[in-house]
């Protein structure tokens, strides 16, 4: 066993331990000696083969069943590239200035593999944090409470594709079967299998022109149905998707009114932060104390302006101190901030709220508060700054 070369001259950020080789091979029957990791996280990239004239993408499953999936697999040690970037902080593990990483070359190796299509990456779709987790569906509880694991952990690389040529015969077509599916089928194949971060992905492709409009879709669904169609198996699934490396997803509900100068706060107008249950991913309205209580009072009048996934991350340690929010960073963050915007008649009343005018209410609020004030004055620096203090 030799284990992922030694890439750059920081050896130390790339794990060379066979025992994380051995497991990863006898999970998936697989040589996985070549593959690429980066602080102890399998680097994994994929393509969204996408036809923008019939607003379809191209996905693929396993001759033996299952969900339809999107073509993706490990990055080989040589397919580590680099591209140029502004962000002011190193991007790399390297701390070379100037650059970030892509794997482009691998995600179009692993789409002709796998799905047998070719073309060319026109988008960087985001790159996403998945762990392990032995809990099954009903306990299943996103980033709350839980040990940290250590295998297996990966970092996905997305990104769109133009297609060139769809074949008939590729590498893997004894196993994969090919079909172009809408945007909903798309949606509904990759969530239901606990495809977090493809649905994420997927939000930012080209065939998704307004990713509020479809969020606020699947918002009124759920305010409709008498449950909450639950996408995500009732078995166990072992992944699940992270914004940051072990950052507990919290939510924010913020509420306004229609002329946007007033701001639903509990009576002592602090605001309101509960933890994503993960049974309600990606649908983390689905975790507000709010959206149940319109859903249970049958509250016509809600309008779901958008969601923001995340604003920003609060570190695990107060002393650390950062100018910027780094998403290379790992397992540095304890939160990750998340917040529902929604409009709402000033006529509706809870129970242990009140309404209040924001100009006012900002100039007392504290912790989360302070996050959801920056959020609304769009202040990004003033809010890393509240970040690096918030306590939840």
């Amino acid at each position: 066993m030799r284990g992922p070369k030694k890439i750059t001259t920081n050896s130390s950020n790339y794990i060379l331990s066979k025992n994380l080789i051995d497991a990863y091979e006898s999970v998936a029957n697989t040589d996985r000696s070549t593959n690429l990791f980066i602080k102890d996280f399998r680097v994994v990239a994929g393509c969204f083969p996408i036809d923008l004239l019939h607003k379809t993408v191209l996905m693929i499953k396993h001759k033996k069943g299952g969900n339809y999936i999107i073509p993706k697999g490990g990055i080989e040690f040589d397919e580590l590239r680099y591209k140029k970037t502004s962000c002011e902080t190193p991007q790399n593990f390297e701390n070379i200035p100037g650059v970030t990483y892509c794997f482009r070359e691998g995600a179009l190796r692993e789409t002709w593999e796998e799905a047998g299509v070719e073309g060319k990456v026109t988008k960087d779709l985001g790159c996403f944090y998945y762990t392990d987790s032995s809990n099954t569906n009903k306990n299943y509880q996103a980033w709350v409470d839980r040990r940290p694991r250590m295998f297996p952990k990966s970092i996905e690389y997305y990104y769109q594709m133009e297609v060139d040529k769809v074949c008939n015969s590729w590498p893997e077509d004894d196993k994969r079967i090919q079909k172009w599916l809408d945007l909903d089928e798309a949606i509904w194949n990759l969530v239901s299998n606990g495809r977090f971060s493809a649905f994420k992905a997927l939000l930012n492709t080209d065939l998704v022109e307004d990713k509020d409009e479809l969020y606020a879709k699947y918002f009124k669904s759920d305010l409709k149905d008498k449950k909450c169609k639950l996408y995500f198996r009732n078995k166990p699934y072992k992944k699940f998707s992270e914004e940051i490396c072990e950052a507990t997803v919290v939510l924010v509900d913020i509420i306004l009114n229609k002329r946007g100068d007033k701001i639903m706060v509990n009576n002592d107008e602090s605001i309101n932060h509960e933890s994503v249950n993960m049974i309600d991913e990606p649908f983390v309205w689905r975790s507000s104390k709010f959206f149940n209580w319109v859903k249970d009072n049958k509250i016509k009048s809600v309008k779901f302006k958008s969601l923001k996934d995340p604003v920003g991350y609060v570190r695990k340690d107060k002393n650390s101190k950062s100018k910027k929010l780094d998403f290379m960073d790992l397992g540095t963050y304890k939160y990750a901030v998340t917040c529902c915007v929604y409009e709402v008649d000033e006529s509706i009343e809870m129970k242990g709220r009140k309404w209040v005018s924001i100009e006012k209410w900002k100039k007392n609020t504290t912790g989360v508060g302070n996050i959801v004030k920056k959020f609304i004055e769009d202040d990004d620096e003033d809010l890393i700054a509240q970040m690096q203090n918030m306590e939840i």
